[in-house]
């Protein structure tokens, strides 16, 4: 892994791509579908002069799945002659993604042509198969199939790593967010809280107003009445008639202008208590976030812990890994030796397979001649059975000509014996 992050890669695709997951004992048609994200990178190391090819799964929403598969150049052969492709190496990465893309188009239908299919093992390891199948009305057709790992421990430490600095960075984002929220809240709260003591303020003012207007008029209404009660003792009733209307109407428009302060003061007040609320739910908001942000210091604190002591574990790791690959390239030769006695031997086994056709191809031809002679034997024997039975009736026919000459050689016999004594 150390050698990949110093080459230089080529990302051929980056993106999400709707994956049914397969667990073990599990038919395709009954399969979850999952939203996961693909990465393809064709990577060149330039120390050795080779190339590898690099698929990678990760899912957004749970950091935990990483998987990884590998195809290294000098590997491809093996995958190429057990899976039966076509192309080369240079190609496959190209021709990978082009059917990762036909999937992804086909995604949207109601009966998609091609289809990604994760097939999950029970293995401690977790390994996982990334197949890309073809599904028809005969069977579903496997095009190509990839061995998924998961990523080593040091991979997947930096990958949570990175997903803790994006969700720290995500954090910070919504503080400040509600930060601003908060203050915007705030401003409004104190116009709003200027307007109502404006608001107050002037009703205040209404009312005394009113009633200063009202003491006034009442004052002014005794002096004319006490001035011209004697001149206008006729007219006395249509004068406290105009001077009730002229109260009435003064009282109703004072009482609709107090209304009208008093319904925009529950307005404003109204106002008020939504804006308090606004401002309780983005503290409440806010304090979540503070929580889910000393969560994730928690976390993050466990994975450098983690990330040390899987250090440790990786150096121990590498040293089994040596004695392993010393192993490993020992059975290699020894399977290289037993290849070439295979093939030694698959070159035996079709020579005697091509005997073995030429003797059934001469059983066949002797087989067939044996029929020919049995089916011209049961004719000979028919003709003998029916020669037989004419045979029997010439023998009759004969045994009784036979006994036919006997009696008349016999009456011949007796009369010649007859015959000279008649004559002396």
């Amino acid at each position: 892994m150390e050698a990949c992050r110093s080459n230089t890669s080529d990302v051929l695709l980056n993106g999400d791509v709707l994956v049914r997951v397969v667990e073990a004992g599990v038919t395709i048609a009954t399969a979850t579908t999952r939203n996961l994200k693909m990465l393809v990178e064709l990577k060149v190391r330039p120390s050795a002069s080779s190339k590898e090819f690099l698929v990678r799964l990760t899912d957004d929403h749970d950091p935990f799945v990483l998987y990884t598969c590998v195809v290294h150049e000098d590997d491809y052969h093996t995958l190429r002659h057990t899976q039966g492709l076509l192309v080369d190496f240079n190609s496959f990465p190209h021709k990978f993604v082009e059917l990762v893309n036909a999937c992804h188009k086909e995604n949207g239908k109601e009966s998609p042509r091609f289809i990604l299919v994760l097939r999950c093992s029970n293995d401690s390891e977790g390994g996982a198969t990334l197949e890309v199948v073809e599904v028809n009305v005969f069977k579903h057709l496997c095009h190509l199939a990839l061995a998924l790992v998961p990523a080593p421990t040091q991979l997947k430490l930096s990958y949570l790593a990175e997903c803790c600095k994006a969700l720290k960075g995500q954090v910070a984002a919504r503080e400040r967010e509600a930060a601003e929220n908060e203050q915007q809240l705030q401003q409004q709260l104190r116009y709003t809280q200027e307007i109502l003591a404006k608001t107050s303020k002037e009703a205040q003012q209404l009312r005394t107003e009113i009633s200063q207007h009202v003491a006034m008029s009442s004052e002014k209404e005794a002096q004319l009445i006490a001035q011209e009660k004697e001149k206008l003792l006729k007219v006395q009733s249509d004068a406290d008639r105009k001077a009730d209307r002229v109260r009435r109407d003064l009282e109703a428009r004072k009482n609709n202008q107090i209304e009208q302060l008093q319904s925009k003061i529950v307005s404003l007040t109204s106002q008020n208590n939504e804006l308090l609320e606004k401002k309780q739910r983005a503290e409440s908001n806010v304090k979540e976030l503070r929580g889910r942000l000393s969560c994730a210091e928690g976390d993050l604190d466990r994975c450098r812990q983690e990330l040390a002591h899987t250090k440790k574990h990786s150096t121990r790791l590498e040293q089994e890994n040596c004695t392993k690959n010393a192993a490993v390239r020992e059975l290699e030769v020894k399977v290289s030796h037993l290849e070439g006695e295979l093939r030694s031997r698959e070159i035996s086994l079709a020579h005697v397979q091509q005997m073995v056709e030429t003797l059934q191809h001469q059983k066949g031809n002797l087989e067939e001649g044996l029929e020919e002679r049995r089916q011209k034997l049961l004719k000979r024997e028919n003709s003998i059975q029916l020669l037989y039975a004419e045979l029997q009736k010439s023998l009759d026919v004969i045994k009784k000509l036979q006994k036919r000459v006997k009696e008349e050689h016999m009456t011949v016999k007796q009369s010649s014996r007859s015959s000279p004594c008649g004559a002396g």
